[in-house]
């Protein structure tokens, strides 16, 4: 149904449809975590998928249905920046 991809980045995000159910995967880093509905959606009818990040928080939600949630933990490496001041 929707997934990401980049060439410069192994980031990744995708909503799928598998045996009725819809799944929720997000990778950011080497952090990783899915959400599954509970019920099939099988009855032939569009649906609204609500996916939400916030911080730590995901929410996924289909139609009015009460949303399931789920926790992401990124982890954040130090990273070197250089910064080159070359003529000033």
């Amino acid at each position: 149904m929707l997934s990401t991809f980049s060439h410069f980045s192994s980031d990744q995000m995708e909503i799928t449809l598998e045996n009725g159910l819809i799944r929720f995967y997000i990778k950011i880093g080497i952090a990783e975590t899915k959400l599954l509905t509970n019920d099939e959606l099988t009855d032939n009818q569009w649906h609204t998928i609500k996916v939400i990040r916030e911080g730590i928080k995901l929410i996924l939600q289909i139609d009015q249905e009460a949303p399931i949630t789920g926790k992401f933990f990124p982890r954040f490496f130090p990273v070197l920046i250089c910064l080159l001041f070359d003529l000033i």
